[in-house]
């Protein structure tokens, strides 16, 4: 076959190539159009990757997995019960508090000042009597070195705990969430002005004045009402969803030991 042959031969070998591939591209127009579209108004969201979604229509970036041992504050609060409070009856005796309720001579409040003084505490050389230290007050970021400067806050206010359920506990219950060292959760120290203010409001009407302490604040409420089988109002468990889903989005907390029975 001389040169001349051999172009023709390639040529229409180029052109039978070129009919394929129009056929297969005509093929496979004709497919696509036969495949359903979206129903009318429906949203097409496009798949991601690394995110959660928190609703049908919203994708959120994730933070990642909790860490070992501590579970997504969200899930916990989507599990905790909305109910109306029942603040009828309440009176603060009801929840004997600073006892030495573990038989170690030292009561409560001085085991919480003991335990949470950046140095050790210095005690009186008789009974178990915190007289100084170095306290960091989580609400505002004050120290302290006088015990006289300080309060012993319970984080979720006893009052606050009788309207969400501690009502229907029995009184060793009671004594129990009111010594409660067993979570260093449940007591704080916080200076006793700002404790003052916050009195017995929940975080519908009361954040830390800190702003870097308010999302612990929030994790460790959480965490309290889980541990203790205590409701929510309406208005409470609607500013936390709120905070979880800004300032706070992602939070994890601790898991928690059992309470006293």
């Amino acid at each position: 076959m001389d040169r001349r042959d051999s172009e023709r031969g390639g040529a229409r070998r180029g052109c039978v190539g070129s009919l394929l591939v129009l056929v297969v591209l005509a093929a496979g127009a004709v497919a696509l159009a036969r495949l359903p579209g979206p129903r009318a108004g429906e949203r097409v969201v496009p798949p991601t990757t690394g995110s959660t979604t928190t609703e049908s229509t919203t994708t959120v970036t994730s933070a990642g997995e909790p860490a070992p041992g501590s579970v997504g504050a969200a899930t916990v609060l989507e599990r905790i019960p909305v109910r109306k409070e029942q603040p009828a009856g309440y009176r603060r005796e009801l929840f004997p508090q600073w006892l030495d309720v573990d038989g170690d001579g030292c009561d409560t409040r001085n085991q919480v000042l003991r335990r949470d003084s950046i140095t050790p505490a210095q005690v009186d050389p008789v009974g178990c009597q915190v007289v100084a230290g170095d306290w960091r007050s989580p609400y505002d970021g004050a120290t302290w070195e006088s015990p006289a400067d300080v309060d012993i806050d319970h984080v979720v206010a006893l009052k606050e705990a009788w309207d969400s359920g501690a009502h229907a506990w029995d009184e060793a219950r009671r004594i129990a969430y009111a010594n409660d060292t067993t979570d260093r959760r449940t007591l704080v120290v916080a200076t006793d002005s700002v404790n003052q203010s916050k009195g017995d409001k929940d975080p519908s009407n009361w954040l830390p004045p800190r702003p870097a302490d308010r999302c612990r604040f929030v994790g460790d409420w959480i965490a309290i009402k889980a541990r203790w089988e205590l409701a929510m109002d309406q208005s409470e468990w609607g500013r936390l969803r709120n905070l979880l889903r800004d300032e706070c989005a992602a939070l994890t907390i601790a898991r928690w030991p059992a309470p006293a029975r």
